[in-house]
């Protein structure tokens, strides 16, 4: 919805960016994109897209709220993309694991992340620094935080959304205890979201706080 206002748009080579973010983080704005396949152009009139069309395909773009200098600005979404990739190969042991006691049960995913660079006449380097994920169509939930925030399910209406509930809670436990057992470090996947079992903006709490601004450590777990 509100897609249609085309002056509203930025528009880069083959991608083109909403000027307003649709949602703020704590760290990062989040904005809608678009881009092009192959060699074709955009309706910069057209209207509302869904995740994918003849104009492009819907993507999310993400970054940070704070004024940073061009190689901070990188090396944050480098350590959001490490976070991610990280979360990535913790959801796919956690559905190994789930798949020896229920076959049947849908598997969870964390969104891939890309960086984007992309010419911006308006900052020092030239450039604009975006981490860029697909859209998730569909009723977004925060299921958990870093701060100890948990949803409270009773407000989760629908069955499938109350196993995605469970299985969000789940996935966060289990990830400590597998970290602790596989690797004797701490390491705990929280700040869960997304749409049913496709997670987004993943949090990994460790010891060492390795994984930046949003990695509580032990306090965080």
């Amino acid at each position: 919805p509100g897609l249609t206002d085309g002056v509203a748009w930025v528009s880069v080579g083959r991608v083109r960016i909403r000027r307003k973010p649709f949602a703020h983080g704590g760290q990062r704005n989040a904005f809608h994109m678009q881009s092009t396949r192959g060699s074709r152009t955009f309706h910069m009139e057209s209207t509302c897209f869904p995740v994918e069309s003849e104009f492009g395909v819907h993507m999310i773009a993400k970054e940070s709220r704070y004024v940073e200098g061009p190689s901070e600005r990188l090396d944050s979404h480098k350590l959001s993309m490490l976070e991610a990739e990280t979360a990535r190969d913790f959801a796919e042991a956690f559905n190994l694991e789930l798949r020896k006691v229920d076959r049947n049960h849908p598997k969870i995913d964390v969104l891939k992340l890309e960086i984007y660079r992309i010419p911006d006449a308006s900052q020092p380097d030239g450039y604009r620094y975006l981490s860029v994920e697909p859209y998730l169509c569909g009723q977004f939930t925060k299921f958990n935080g870093n701060n100890g925030f948990v949803r409270n399910s009773k407000l989760i209406p629908g069955r499938k959304t109350s196993r995605a509930f469970d299985t969000a809670q789940a996935f966060t436990h289990w990830s400590f205890e597998w970290s602790l057992q596989t690797t004797r470090e701490t390491c705990m996947v929280c700040d869960i979201q997304g749409v049913g079992f496709q997670y987004t903006d993943c949090t990994i709490c460790s010891a060492d706080r390795r994984f930046g601004k949003t990695d509580l450590g032990e306090e965080g777990v």
